[in-house]
């Protein structure tokens, strides 16, 4: 009789799905931890079920796939064996049907190969999850922006979700489709840091336990790379990490660790003088071993700060610890550009080293590398030396912490701050675009309009002006594309230019010589419709400089 029943419910289940009412994908897809030969696609349905992930570079064609060991309604499918800086279109669903996918803008594009020079552009955005109008203004005006301008990488600074950071408020107010990012998950990998609001369902200011125990919805949520997967050293925990993308190597630390009892106060929060801890000596490590061109440390909690919050107060003891026992690690080592949130406002600093104290202590002479604005379309440029006594000295500092509301009106002061804005209507968020030796930050407001600018450029000391201008300036967008795109280059009116474009194989498929008129930037459109789909490199040679940057067409 057992049988016949456990016969009969399997028969009603086989019935209910065949008639329209199949599980469904609740929550995302969603991206995580990306590699050159490798993605993580995370997603929730509303039935226990194993997962399956379909995928390939057609989407007429979703010929390959991986199984997930288990039944389960939080899917977490590794997709391995690809190929590096590769578009594949994916679909999700189980073992016996496809439930969402196989759709133009759901896929994921892999890492490049490490180290190479091409394109890369990162967004980043922080205190964001407030399932609120100015949530979705911001995402908006980035989507609009970005255009067909692949974003390879999406920064979480923090505070990801309001206010204690449940589950129901990530369902509700992040991975929703209203003010939240539904359909941005379904192409850009995410790459999080938590913020002290996502850390009230972790372990709030009031806990004190060993952080090698810490859980909660945030890192139920998150997949992030702990054994070097993307490179870096390991740290054997999701509490902070590190990957590579290309040349840039990423920091991610966590500004919640600390304690009042020292044994677990990994930040040093409540520690004077300097800390040894799990944290600081695995940075130590990871940045020693990193020969990456860029380096990139985000956190939650900034250390400089002179709008809402003010990080001078005794009582910002978190920002404090970031800035005391953190920052002289990361401008040892170098570290290009630091992001953080907390503060919902935008600020930024000059290219400053060596500030670990109070606003007091701040010396211009001292701690101002370049104090210009940094605009490299005003000729001034932040210029980071590669090698010689000066080599890596000096880092930016942002926050961007306003991505889902802005600050009671207040003026942004701190010494070692360019500029910034904070009003109740300040609202943005952070674009960085990378390429060879050159990096380039911008911060779009809600509005669309880009209020702050600034440039760094890797150089050798002796040079005046890069000499290699060539890489300096050379761009493809759109990047990837589908028929035409433009290579964009500085040229000197005194030279001619060979641009060739080969595939992976080295086969030419496109080749055109260039004499300008003039000095400066020329713009070059290339309509590559005939061609076949896939990754092609773009080179382009004078007289005694060359440059190369890789394309996609899709």
């Amino acid at each position: 009789m057992k049988k016949i029943f456990t016969n009969f419910l399997f028969l009603l289940l086989f019935i209910f799905e065949s008639d329209g009412f199949a599980q469904q994908v609740i929550r995302g897809p969603y991206l995580q931890e990306p590699t050159p030969t490798s993605m993580i696609v995370k997603w929730r349905t509303d039935s226990i079920t194993d997962g399956k992930v379909y995928y390939g570079t057609d989407i007429n064609n979703l010929s390959l796939s991986v199984t997930e060991n288990k039944d389960t309604i939080n899917h977490t499918v590794k997709v391995s064996g690809l190929s590096p800086f590769t578009k594949y279109f994916y679909a999700v669903g189980s073992s016996t049907a496809i439930v969402a996918g196989a759709e133009e803008m759901q896929f994921f594009v892999t890492s490049p190969l490490p180290d190479a020079i091409q394109p890369i552009r990162l967004w980043a955005i922080g205190d964001f999850g407030k399932g609120s109008p100015a949530q979705k203004i911001v995402r908006d005006a980035y989507v609009n922006y970005t255009g067909s301008t692949h974003t390879d990488l999406w920064l979480w600074l923090g505070d990801n979700v309001y206010s204690e950071g449940t589950d129901l408020q990530f369902q509700q107010k992040v991975f929703d489709s209203i003010t939240g990012y539904h359909k941005l998950f379904k192409y850009i990998p995410f790459m999080p840091c938590p913020g002290n609001h996502d850390y009230e369902s972790v372990c709030p200011i009031v806990c004190n336990f060993d952080p090698k125990f810490h859980k909660g919805p945030y890192y139920d949520i998150v997949d992030v790379p702990t054994e070097g997967e993307a490179g870096g050293v390991p740290s054997h925990t999701e509490l902070y990490y590190s990957f590579d993308y290309g040349n840039i190597h990423f920091i991610s630390l966590n500004s919640e660790l600390g304690s009042f009892f020292g044994p677990y106060d990994y930040n040093g929060v409540f520690t004077n003088g300097n800390v040894n801890s799990p944290v600081t000596e695995w940075l130590k490590a990871d940045l020693a071993a990193t020969t990456k061109t860029w380096k990139i440390a985000f956190w939650h909690q900034l250390p400089y700060s002179g709008q809402d919050l003010n990080s001078d107060d005794f009582w910002e003891v978190y920002m404090h610890a970031m800035r005391d026992h953190f920052n002289p690690i990361l401008e040892q080592y170098g570290v290009d550009l630091v992001l953080c949130g907390h503060d919902h406002c935008y600020q930024r600093s000059y290219l400053i080293n060596g500030l670990y104290g109070n606003s007091s202590t701040f010396d211009s002479a001292r701690n101002i590398i370049n104090g210009t604005s940094g605009n490299d379309a005003l000729g001034e440029a932040y210029i980071k030396y590669t090698s010689g006594p000066k080599a890596g000295v000096g880092a930016v500092y942002v926050c961007s912490g306003n991505a889902g509301a802005g600050n009671p009106d207040k003026p942004v002061v701190h010494p070692e701050l360019y500029g910034g804005e904070g009003c109740d209507t300040c609202i943005g968020s952070f674009v960085v675009d990378i390429n060879s030796n050159r990096l380039d930050a911008k911060y779009l407001k809600g509005n669309g309009t880009i209020a702050d600018q600034f440039t760094i450029l890797k150089e050798i000391p002796t040079s005046v002006k890069n000499k290699n201008y060539l890489q300096d300036k050379l761009k493809a967008y759109p990047n990837p594309f589908s028929k035409i795109t433009q290579v964009d280059f500085y040229a000197n009116a005194s030279e001619t230019y060979l641009v060739e474009i080969k595939d992976i194989t080295g086969k030419m498929v496109w080749a055109n010589q260039v004499k300008p008129t003039s000095n400066g930037i020329q713009s070059i459109p290339i309509n590559l419709s005939a061609a076949a789909n896939g990754t092609y490199i773009v080179s382009v040679t004078g007289k005694d400089a060359s440059a190369q940057t890789s394309i996609i067409k899709f």
